[in-house]
């Protein structure tokens, strides 16, 4: 969802991945919570790659919380789903008002495979939020859900994307967001129908609630 540059990021910093996999038709009922906190002026690099092979499905819960106000957070999440696999991403950022933070997102859907992430950004001065579904299979899906709150310099900038290349491939984009200050929030969203994609759904929605004039939207 970033970009090549994400992926150099993380090889320069010679970060190793943690990989969830699930075991294959394994339904998991209970989240696995990753706890990711940082330190004063701390530049935390992760990697975290979420596999889940056919007829299995996973729940991640990912929360970035800071006991200081500056520093830099970095986090990209690979997911892959298999044969009518579901894998559910929730991310929860609560990092201090000074933090840069940067969130890389990339999903690939087998036949019947789904992906849902829901994102809640509530902190940090910068975020730059990037994630990019790549729906591969026939009859794949992918949801992406996200609400933030922006206020008095924030900076919010997204990019969402959805490749599809299945027939009968879907995907909803939505966000929903409040704006204050002199917060400035951009967002993009793209569903690209590749050839052969036949019958593929694609849906974008926003809402955004600007409380001052002050806003940049």
């Amino acid at each position: 969802g970033m970009g090549p540059d994400m992926d150099r990021l993380l090889d320069d910093a010679g970060a190793d991945a943690h990989v969830l996999a699930a075991r294959e038709g394994w339904k998991q009922e209970e989240p696995v919570f990753l706890h990711m906190e940082y330190e004063e002026h701390a530049n935390g690099i992760h990697a975290v790659e979420i596999v889940a092979p056919k007829d299995s499905s996973v729940t991640v819960v990912m929360d970035l919380t800071s006991r200081a106000e500056t520093g830099a957070a970095a986090v990209q999440t690979k997911m892959h789903a298999g044969k009518y696999a579901k894998i559910r991403l929730i991310q929860v950022q609560l990092l201090g008002d000074q933090f840069l933070h940067l969130n890389d997102v990339g999903a690939e859907c087998e036949q019947g495979g789904s992906v849902e992430v829901l994102q809640l950004i509530l902190g940090a001065e910068h975020t730059y939020s990037g994630c990019l579904a790549d729906l591969a299979g026939e009859k794949s899906s992918a949801t992406v859900k996200v609400g933030y709150l922006g206020r008095n310099r924030q900076r919010i900038d997204m990019n969402y994307a959805a490749n599809h290349r299945g027939i009968q491939s879907e995907s909803q984009m939505r966000a929903h967001g409040v704006l204050r200050g002199e917060a400035f929030k951009l967002f993009r969203g793209t569903i690209d129908f590749q050839r052969g994609a036949s019958d593929a759904v694609g849906e974008e929605t926003e809402d955004v609630l600007l409380l001052d004039d002050t806003v940049v939207n």
